[in-house]
């Protein structure tokens, strides 16, 4: 390795979005990616206006004969795109969340020629100085009509808008004095002279290859905020080609294009992403010794097998809404239930026809009996091994029956909810049923393009009783999202909507306002129709 020379620099702020806009600055390959949320930023920025120091920029220069494609880097810093690099520019190995937030805060849009993301921006980096409560605010998402005593805080770093910040404030005369307006630009600037002359050492380290500086990434980062195994794993197994990191954002991205999750739960949902990779290479994630960090890492086909992996993970949605009627992740009573079924793509690559219904009987059987929370810790791995085993032909059956653990159903809930996994199989059990009627291990598919949408339904307010929730599963030229439950009770439908499990006896109760005995019938047939399923089909004992 060859000798590292360390420099020291301390610069204003300005001079950072400087380099910034001239290219001086890059992302390595291995740097994790942008996580800061609203607090951080704002406190950031109150350290700042408060003169207090934020640490220090690590900035590194490589040989001169390393050799590097920028165009397998990520260029974006909050939320604006760099330019293509020139040759003096530094990877950014610590310090990238506080960059991030100063260039995507305090670069002036209005003078700069970089290409920005304008939603990112809004929801990221749109920060306000509020001069009345003399904090630092979110922005709302128009800055149009903003308050005369709100200012951006790009318009605070710019010694240029000092000006027209004057003005602004001036014009209000009518509603503040001389002296209040005198305050204000007081105020202004004391608040923009900090933020202007705010100076940040960074140290600036030159020499050595990608190795030794994704050695220094890593020590550094878990010497300061922890960096995850996720964001551990992406760093040490980083190629020109290959960003773990930037992969399993992209496979989320695809999941929410499929609508199977929403924007809300695609950062809760990375982990289980990441504990199905960590479970694809022969052992169960909570086998620490053969998935932490540094066995995958030692992998030789590591990249080949996350790509096979994150594949999959879009294999695994189609089967859970094609064959569960899970359209949404909120339906997936376990983490496992995910984890397991990749592996089962992993290594038969495609869904085989003889296979359908035993995996739909695997998935009700460890719903209603919880087995997964049941189940400790090695009794997990026994039937994820279990699992695989049947993956690779060496048995018939996918589920895992352990002699030591009496598995039974859990008895009838008294009303629906995603508050546990026995009422999120009630509930899909009705979902399937609104959609498959008794026919639920069906290996015909479903046509899961057509479903829009299932909506959750209450039949009279202020009532939890079980029979008062329905599910609509919404399809393209029938029932609509404005369809209402009076519509379905009236009595000219009579005989119809029975997979909702809606009886002409009920409408008669319903017509009569007998509330309480229509629910009392309802939740009376859900239980009769659920406990026959349990039974019959899934051939599972009730408490």
């Amino acid at each position: 390795m060859s000798k590292l020379q360390i420099n020291t620099r301390v610069r204003r702020l300005a001079y950072y979005l400087d380099d910034f806009e001239k290219g001086n600055f890059r992302i390595p390959f291995f740097q994790r990616r942008y996580k800061w949320e609203a607090k951080k930023r704002r406190d950031l920025f109150d350290s700042i206006i408060k003169g207090f120091p934020i640490g220090t920029i690590l900035l590194w220069k490589p040989n001169d004969d390393i050799n590097f494609n920028p165009e397998y880097e990520d260029r974006s810093i909050g939320s604006y795109t760099l330019e293509a690099p020139n040759d003096y520019a530094n990877y950014i190995l610590d310090g990238y969340q506080r960059l991030s937030t100063i260039v995507g805060c305090l670069l002036n849009p209005n003078k700069t020629e970089l290409i920005r993301d304008e939603e990112e921006w809004l929801n990221n980096f749109n920060l306000i100085y509020n001069f009345k409560s003399n904090e630092v605010e979110i922005g709302p998402k128009s800055l149009k009509n903003l308050d005369f005593y709100k200012v951006p805080l790009y318009q605070l770093a710019d010694t240029k808008e000092f000006y027209n910040i004057q003005t602004k404030f001036v014009q209000n005369t009518n509603l503040m004095n001389e002296e209040e307006v005198q305050d204000y630009v007081a105020k202004f600037q004391e608040i923009a002279y900090q933020i202007q002359d705010y100076v940040l050492p960074s140290v600036d380290i030159i020499g050595g290859d990608f190795d030794t500086a994704n050695q220094m990434f890593v020590r550094v980062n878990t010497q300061g905020e922890k960096v995850n195994e996720e964001e551990q794993l992406s760093a040490i197994t980083s190629t020109e080609s290959f960003r773990l990191g930037s992969q399993i954002s992209d496979i989320l991205d695809d999941l929410e294009k499929t609508n199977f999750l929403n924007k809300k739960k695609k950062e809760s949902f990375r982990e289980n992403i990441f504990r199905t990779i960590q479970s694809s290479f022969g052992a169960l994630y909570l086998d620490s010794k053969a998935t932490d960090v540094k066995s995958l890492s030692k992998k030789n086909n590591f990249s080949e097998v996350v790509n096979l992996t994150l594949e999959n993970c879009l294999k695994t949605v189609a089967f859970f809404k094609n064959y569960l009627a899970v359209f949404d992740l909120k339906y997936i009573p376990a983490n496992l239930h995910f984890i397991f079924l990749v592996q089962y793509f992993n290594i038969k690559r495609e869904l085989k026809d003889d296979d359908i219904e035993k995996l739909q009987l695997w998935f009700w059987q460890s719903s209603y009996t919880n087995c997964f929370t049941k189940y400790n810790p090695a009794k997990r791995k026994k039937a994820f091994e279990h699992f695989l085993d049947f993956c690779n032909g060496k048995n018939n059956d996918p589920f895992y029956w352990d002699e030591e653990v009496k598995l039974k159903v859990d008895k009838f809930p008294d009303k629906i909810d995603f508050g546990g996994v026995r009422k999120q199989a009630l509930a899909l059990y009705l979902v399937n049923y609104a959609i498959k009627k008794e026919n639920i291990l069906s290996n015909e598919p479903l046509n899961s393009d057509k479903i829009r949408v299932v909506n959750e339904y209450k039949i009279f307010r202020n009532e939890n009783s079980i029979g008062n929730t329905i599910f609509i599963p919404f399809q393209r030229n029938e029932l609509n999202k404005q369809t209402s439950i009076q519509f379905i009770l009236s009595q000219e439908f009579k005989g119809k909507f029975s997979e909702l499990l809606i009886t002409d006896k009920m409408r008669e109760l319903y017509a009569e306002k007998r509330n309480r005995e229509f629910l009392e019938l309802r939740e009376k047939l859900i239980e009769e129709k659920e406990n026959e399923f349990i039974t019959k089909v899934l051939k599972l004992e009730l408490e």
